[in-house]
Protein backbone atom coordinates (compact mmCIF):
# COMPACT_ATOMS: atom_id res chain seq x y z
CA UNK A 1 0.00 0.00 0.00
CA UNK A 2 1.52 3.55 -0.49
CA UNK A 3 2.52 5.62 2.07
CA UNK A 4 1.80 9.10 2.40
CA UNK A 5 4.28 10.55 4.55
CA UNK A 6 3.94 14.42 6.43
CA UNK A 7 6.70 16.29 7.85
CA UNK A 8 4.64 18.26 10.76
CA UNK A 9 6.82 21.34 12.80
CA UNK A 10 6.37 24.26 14.86
CA UNK A 11 6.70 27.62 13.76
CA UNK A 12 8.21 30.44 15.93
CA UNK A 13 4.48 31.80 16.57
CA UNK A 14 3.93 28.67 18.41
CA UNK A 15 1.35 27.17 15.44
CA UNK A 16 2.24 24.43 13.26
CA UNK A 17 3.14 23.82 9.47
CA UNK A 18 3.19 20.14 7.76
CA UNK A 19 4.65 19.85 4.17
CA UNK A 20 4.25 16.78 2.11
CA UNK A 21 7.15 14.53 1.86
CA UNK A 22 7.45 14.86 -2.23
CA UNK A 23 7.12 18.80 -1.56
CA UNK A 24 10.03 18.54 0.70
CA UNK A 25 11.91 17.01 -1.61
CA UNK A 26 11.00 19.45 -4.38
CA UNK A 27 12.73 21.89 -1.91
CA UNK A 28 15.74 20.31 -1.13
CA UNK A 29 15.95 20.28 -5.18
CA UNK A 30 15.84 24.24 -5.41
CA UNK A 31 17.33 24.99 -2.39
CA UNK A 32 20.62 24.38 -0.65
CA UNK A 33 20.46 22.18 1.95
CA UNK A 34 21.76 24.53 4.78
CA UNK A 35 19.68 27.69 3.49
CA UNK A 36 16.54 25.96 3.37
CA UNK A 37 17.85 24.25 7.39
CA UNK A 38 18.40 28.27 8.51
CA UNK A 39 15.20 29.60 7.31
CA UNK A 40 13.35 26.39 9.15
CA UNK A 41 15.51 26.78 12.24
CA UNK A 42 17.55 23.81 12.64
CA UNK A 43 20.92 25.36 11.66
CA UNK A 44 23.30 25.53 15.09
CA UNK A 45 27.01 26.90 14.64
CA UNK A 46 29.97 27.05 16.92
CA UNK A 47 33.69 27.28 16.71
CA UNK A 48 36.95 27.90 18.85
CA UNK A 49 39.91 29.86 17.74
CA UNK A 50 43.32 28.92 19.52
CA UNK A 51 46.09 31.57 18.46
CA UNK A 52 49.04 29.20 19.10
CA UNK A 53 48.87 25.58 18.39
CA UNK A 54 52.20 23.84 18.70
CA UNK A 55 53.35 21.35 16.12
CA UNK A 56 51.34 18.04 16.24
CA UNK A 57 48.97 19.50 18.85
CA UNK A 58 45.55 19.85 18.05
CA UNK A 59 42.37 22.04 17.83
CA UNK A 60 39.43 19.91 19.22
CA UNK A 61 35.45 20.43 19.12
CA UNK A 62 33.25 17.65 20.83
CA UNK A 63 29.85 17.52 19.65
CA UNK A 64 27.39 15.65 21.59
CA UNK A 65 24.15 14.55 19.86
CA UNK A 66 21.56 14.46 21.29
CA UNK A 67 19.94 11.31 23.38
CA UNK A 68 16.23 12.09 22.52
CA UNK A 69 17.26 13.15 18.92
CA UNK A 70 14.26 11.05 17.25
CA UNK A 71 14.95 13.03 14.22
CA UNK A 72 14.07 12.87 10.35
CA UNK A 73 17.91 13.87 10.25
CA UNK A 74 21.09 15.27 12.39
CA UNK A 75 24.14 15.90 11.00
CA UNK A 76 27.04 18.45 10.70
CA UNK A 77 29.64 19.88 9.13
CA UNK A 78 32.67 22.52 9.41
CA UNK A 79 35.66 24.19 8.15
CA UNK A 80 39.24 24.45 9.60
CA UNK A 81 41.63 27.27 8.97
CA UNK A 82 45.38 27.16 10.36
CA UNK A 83 48.31 29.35 9.77
CA UNK A 84 50.44 26.37 8.15
CA UNK A 85 49.84 22.79 6.87
CA UNK A 86 47.31 21.27 9.45
CA UNK A 87 45.09 17.93 9.50
CA UNK A 88 41.23 17.36 10.13
CA UNK A 89 39.98 14.35 11.46
CA UNK A 90 36.53 13.25 12.51
CA UNK A 91 36.21 10.91 15.07
CA UNK A 92 33.05 8.57 16.54
CA UNK A 93 32.43 7.77 20.04
CA UNK A 94 35.91 9.25 21.66
CA UNK A 95 36.85 8.20 24.97
CA UNK A 96 36.87 10.81 27.79
CA UNK A 97 38.06 11.93 30.73
CA UNK A 98 36.23 15.63 30.87
CA UNK A 99 34.44 17.21 28.33
CA UNK A 100 35.81 20.77 28.18
CA UNK A 101 34.60 23.77 28.14
CA UNK A 102 30.89 24.37 26.70
CA UNK A 103 30.24 25.58 23.59
CA UNK A 104 27.22 27.89 22.62
CA UNK A 105 25.62 26.24 19.25
CA UNK A 106 24.09 29.55 18.14
CA UNK A 107 20.69 29.32 16.14
CA UNK A 108 21.54 31.03 12.60
CA UNK A 109 17.64 32.23 12.55
CA UNK A 110 17.18 34.89 14.86
CA UNK A 111 13.62 34.84 14.25
CA UNK A 112 13.43 31.04 15.24
CA UNK A 113 12.62 29.58 18.75
CA UNK A 114 14.30 26.33 18.45
CA UNK A 115 16.91 25.33 20.53
CA UNK A 116 19.50 22.40 19.78
CA UNK A 117 19.15 19.08 21.29
CA UNK A 118 23.45 18.40 20.93
CA UNK A 119 25.91 19.93 22.90
CA UNK A 120 29.21 21.26 21.73
CA UNK A 121 32.45 21.31 23.66
CA UNK A 122 35.97 22.70 23.33
CA UNK A 123 39.28 20.97 24.64
CA UNK A 124 37.89 17.92 26.02
CA UNK A 125 40.15 15.65 27.69
CA UNK A 126 40.67 12.55 25.17
CA UNK A 127 42.23 8.76 26.21
CA UNK A 128 41.38 7.68 22.81
CA UNK A 129 40.42 9.39 19.91
CA UNK A 130 37.50 6.39 19.29
CA UNK A 131 37.17 5.31 15.12
CA UNK A 132 38.33 7.80 12.46
CA UNK A 133 35.20 8.50 10.14
CA UNK A 134 37.81 10.46 7.65
CA UNK A 135 41.00 12.51 7.52
CA UNK A 136 41.49 15.60 5.30
CA UNK A 137 44.66 17.64 4.60
CA UNK A 138 44.62 21.27 4.61
CA UNK A 139 47.80 22.53 2.61
CA UNK A 140 48.97 25.81 4.16
CA UNK A 141 52.87 25.55 3.94
CA UNK A 142 55.72 24.25 6.38
CA UNK A 143 58.32 26.17 8.99
CA UNK A 144 58.75 30.24 8.24
CA UNK A 145 57.22 30.15 4.89
CA UNK A 146 54.24 28.96 5.63
CA UNK A 147 51.40 31.00 4.19
CA UNK A 148 48.06 28.99 5.89
CA UNK A 149 44.86 27.58 4.34
CA UNK A 150 41.67 26.95 4.77
CA UNK A 151 39.73 23.78 4.58
CA UNK A 152 36.11 23.58 2.40
CA UNK A 153 33.42 22.65 4.32
CA UNK A 154 34.20 18.70 5.50
CA UNK A 155 31.61 16.43 4.53
CA UNK A 156 28.41 16.43 5.89
CA UNK A 157 28.03 13.86 7.96
CA UNK A 158 24.32 12.36 9.06
CA UNK A 159 25.07 11.79 12.87
CA UNK A 160 23.77 8.97 15.71
CA UNK A 161 22.06 10.10 18.25
CA UNK A 162 23.38 10.28 21.79
CA UNK A 163 26.84 9.46 20.21
CA UNK A 164 29.98 11.81 20.88
CA UNK A 165 31.84 13.19 17.90
CA UNK A 166 35.46 14.23 18.18
CA UNK A 167 36.12 16.87 15.38
CA UNK A 168 39.79 17.54 15.68
CA UNK A 169 42.32 19.51 13.77
CA UNK A 170 46.22 18.98 14.53
CA UNK A 171 49.06 21.42 13.43
CA UNK A 172 51.63 19.59 11.12
CA UNK A 173 53.38 22.58 9.89
CA UNK A 174 56.49 22.48 11.98
CA UNK A 175 56.14 24.92 14.68
CA UNK A 176 53.32 26.88 16.66
CA UNK A 177 50.48 28.48 14.29
CA UNK A 178 47.08 30.17 14.47
CA UNK A 179 43.94 27.54 14.29
CA UNK A 180 40.34 28.33 14.13
CA UNK A 181 37.51 25.92 13.57
CA UNK A 182 33.76 26.31 12.84
CA UNK A 183 31.19 23.43 12.92
CA UNK A 184 27.24 23.86 11.61
CA UNK A 185 25.31 21.46 13.26
CA UNK A 186 21.95 20.88 11.50
CA UNK A 187 18.51 19.24 13.62
CA UNK A 188 15.87 17.88 11.45
CA UNK A 189 12.80 17.87 13.74
CA UNK A 190 10.99 14.08 13.68
CA UNK A 191 8.35 13.40 11.37
CA UNK A 192 4.65 13.87 13.79
CA UNK A 193 2.54 12.30 11.27
CA UNK A 194 2.96 9.17 9.19
CA UNK A 195 -0.20 7.79 7.64
CA UNK A 196 -1.14 4.68 4.99
CA UNK A 197 -3.63 5.89 2.12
Amino acid sequence: MPQKVVISGANADGTSSTIKAEEFLDLIGTADLADMAVSMGWYYSTGHFDDSVGNNSSVDILIRTGSDLDMLAGMFDGVLSSGGDALLEVFQGPTLTSDGTPLTLLQLNQLSTNTPKSLAFHTPTITDPGTRLFPLFIPGGSGGVAIGGTSSPFQRLIALPGTDYLIRGTNIAGNAKSMGMTVNVIEVPPSEEVTSL
